[in-house]
């Protein structure tokens, strides 16, 4: 929206940095023709990205920098991956006279260059042997430059960084059959025991008409991806807001009405029964209220009173008033945690709403199953403190292959229910996230899945905070 914001005055230059990199590929799609239509009525437009599919896809004349200065000013039509690697990389010899000691110092350029590229680069023989290997791909497996040269592409790295070269050993072995480029987009792997996301690339290496090897690179796309998840997830928290106003406007009329039927009745029935009943209704109707009033609060993102709250003592109240409930389900409740308060600064009433939503969502997944539900809490001090609050099932798990997405507002894996639109657990990440918390969820290898909450939290007594 700002962008088009921006477009919508006519500037006469438009700058661009990452802007147009937080957008999903579909909306850059629909964004970059617009901007071509205000480039030909004479808004010139400059672009500072380091994707080279960007590059070569959006730009019709490109200047590539280096820490020294300009490595080269051309023409963008008719220009390839590996032609843009070249260019930027290495100094073309023009002059046909050149003796062999330029040429060899031109050789020596460019493996310099190449070796400080931000982009890992491989480059192997036909019998997938590594002939150049830069510091980037070192560091992305783990290992030296020396240690990893003329190894096997299949030997690379350690345990957990041997899934990232089983998918390069794949994507050569496609473009070797399919005698073409290969271009393989935001493909999960594990490195260095951490989830990521690569872009990996494969060029033959041509000499005539034989292929003498393959040129890959792979780029870390991880951080572009949880942007564009956030983006994602920012959006639909700004449609629930619009929806949160109408929905306060709408509920708390009829609730009023409700209110005021409900007092009368008060002072006109009699009987232990119907005087339970009456008070019932009065406490549901104020949870009702309480409720639309922190989905407002949530969704516009503002700050409720903070106080000190004992996680631990909380989370402990909220079992022991849902025991009743999950014995009728044959579900047991287990919570465990430190003897001394583990407090955090927040708002109560958000809190019980976090941990009760985790809760419920797990009884509602293992309903008619029985089994076991685990609250536990514990203080950490690594990186300052904070405390850690994990909710475990074992249930039948979360059926999206990246059991996140359940993060998303209108995502839920409970449609076949009225009640279940996908919001609950989409509030829950944005009341963590406003107190400078994180929440994942994973699934576990004997089933079940486990939700991990990380809050700041006070420091004992005595303790510094960190």
């Amino acid at each position: 929206i700002q962008l088009l914001n921006l477009l919508f005055r006519r500037p006469k230059l438009l700058i661009l940095d990452e802007t147009m990199e937080l957008l999903p590929p579909e909306q850059r799609s629909r964004v970059w023709p617009i901007i071509q239509d205000q480039s030909g009525n004479g808004m010139a437009t400059l672009w500072a990205t380091e994707s080279l599919d960007d590059a070569v896809s959006y730009s019709t004349r490109l200047t590539a920098f280096h820490e020294q200065g300009i490595l080269f000013t051309d023409a963008t039509r008719g220009l390839d991956h590996l032609s843009l690697v070249r260019l930027c990389y290495g100094r073309r010899m023009r002059d046909a006279d050149a003796t062999l000691e330029q040429f060899h110092q031109t050789l020596c350029y460019t493996e310099a260059a190449l070796r400080d590229l931000p982009t890992a680069v491989i480059v192997v023989d036909n019998d997938l042997s590594t002939r150049f290997v830069n510091s980037r791909a070192a560091a992305l497996f783990n290992a030296s430059e020396a240690g990893m040269l003329n190894k096997k592409l299949a030997d690379f790295g350690r345990a957990d960084s041997v899934q990232l070269a089983g998918i390069v050993q794949d994507a050569i072995f496609e473009a070797e059959d399919t005698g073409g480029d290969v271009e393989w987009r935001s493909r999960p792997h594990v490195a260095n025991s951490e989830n990521k996301m690569a872009d990996v690339k494969v060029r033959r290496i041509v000499d005539g008409a034989n292929t003498v090897g393959f040129l890959v690179v792979i780029e870390d796309v991880s951080e572009r991806e949880e942007l564009q998840r956030q983006l994602v997830l920012s959006e639909n928290m700004a449609s629930i807001g619009l929806l949160a106003a109408g929905v306060a406007h709408e509920v708390n009329n009829p609730l009023a009405i409700i209110d005021n039927y409900n007092r009368f009745l008060k002072k006109k029935v009699v009987g232990d029964g119907l005087v339970e009943a009456v008070q019932q209704i009065e406490a549901q109707s104020k949870r009702i209220q309480q409720i639309v009033h922190n989905l407002v609060a949530i969704s516009s993102g503002r700050l409720e009173s903070r106080i000190q709250v004992d996680i631990h003592a909380m989370a402990g109240e909220i079992c022991a008033l849902l025991r009743e409930d999950a014995r009728g389900r044959d579900l047991v409740f287990t919570c465990r945690g430190p003897e001394e308060k583990l407090l955090v600064m927040a708002d109560p009433n958000e809190m019980r709403l976090v941990i009760l939503n985790l809760l419920r969502n797990s009884m509602e997944a293992m309903e008619n199953a029985g089994g076991e539900i685990c609250v536990e809490v514990s203080r950490h001090v690594q990186d300052g403190h904070y405390a850690r609050i994990s909710v475990r099932d074992n249930g039948p798990g979360i059926c999206f292959a990246d059991p996140n997405n359940v993060f998303i507002p209108l995502v839920s894996t409970k449609k076949t229910k009225a009640s279940n639109q996908g919001i609950g657990l989409s509030i829950v990440h944005k009341i963590i996230g406003k107190y400078r918390g994180t929440i994942a969820v994973e699934n576990m290898a004997a089933g079940g899945c486990q939700f991990v909450i990380r809050l700041p939290c006070l420091p004992r007594n005595g303790e510094e905070c960190g």
